[in-house]
């Protein structure tokens, strides 16, 4: 943007603009002293003043930096000249262009996620894969059909669980490099079957008052879609006490 400064003509401070300046200042009067003043009034601005200023200001800060951690590609400039427009009440687009343009860079940003959510899932899922050969070696480690492994840290009493029985878990999980990600905070009461499919397998083979440890592959756990908490096709670790089972009159004694 330009302005226009006493005796001096301000002209458009692009590159693309320079040969014209010269022809423009020639054609006025080629031995005046005419200056030629390049101004930005977004980039020569004072510091604000007034708190409306200062919060326009700090606003606009937070919201670009927040724009910027979506890893959306911005361009600053324009990124303010869309301000300005708006509050001058126009545009360079029309509001379908506009509603197509976010579309379009929203589809982008989509595709961008998803190519980079495949890569990690299946760099998580060979590691997991690796990880399982190598566990299995351990004599201390059983493994089930569905390829669950696990270790038996302490025994209970009584018999296992069915999947329509209501049980007293305490529980922590870890990352196949044992990296907590979530524990509970003391005993906590499920239903079984709410359970994601390793943990019900896992918990079906404890007692009341058993403490075992499950190494679960991704597809017994949350596989490609993961959590917020939990990276796509990642191998878990439960460490899982059976405090109850609550139908069952054995494991309420204990």
């Amino acid at each position: 943007m330009a302005l226009i400064c006493s005796n001096a003509y301000a002209l458009p401070n692009t590159e693309k603009k320079k040969e014209e300046r010269a022809e423009f200042i020639t054609q006025i009067d080629p031995k005046s002293e005419i200056k030629v003043i390049e101004v930005d009034t977004i980039k020569d601005l004072d510091n604000p003043k007034s708190l409306e200023d200062k919060f326009s200001y700090a606003y606009s800060y937070l919201l670009y930096l927040s724009t910027l951690s979506q890893n959306l590609d911005i361009n600053a400039e324009y990124y303010a000249k869309g301000a300005i427009d708006a509050a001058e009440g126009k545009a360079l687009f029309n509001e379908q262009e506009i509603v197509e343009i976010i579309q379009e860079m929203q589809q982008q940003m989509l595709n961008r996620a998803q190519k980079l959510q495949q890569i990690e899932a299946d760099n998580n899922l060979e590691k997991a894969e690796e990880f399982l050969v190598e566990n299995a070696k351990n004599k201390e480690v059983f493994e089930t059909g569905s390829g669950l492994q696990y270790r038996v840290i302490r025994e209970g009493l009584g018999k296992p669980p069915t999947v329509e029985d209501r049980v007293v878990v305490q529980y922590q999980i870890y990352t196949q490099d044992e990296v907590l990600l979530l524990k509970s905070d003391g005993a906590k009461n499920f239903e079984l079957d709410s359970l994601v499919p390793g943990f019900i397998e896992g918990i079906e083979l404890m007692n009341a008052g058993a403490k075992y440890r499950f190494f679960v592959h991704p597809r017994l756990a949350y596989g490609m879609e993961g959590t917020n908490d939990i990276p796509p096709n990642s191998l878990l670790i439960f460490d899982v006490e059976l405090k109850q089972i609550l139908n069952d009159p054995i494991s309420l004694a204990i």
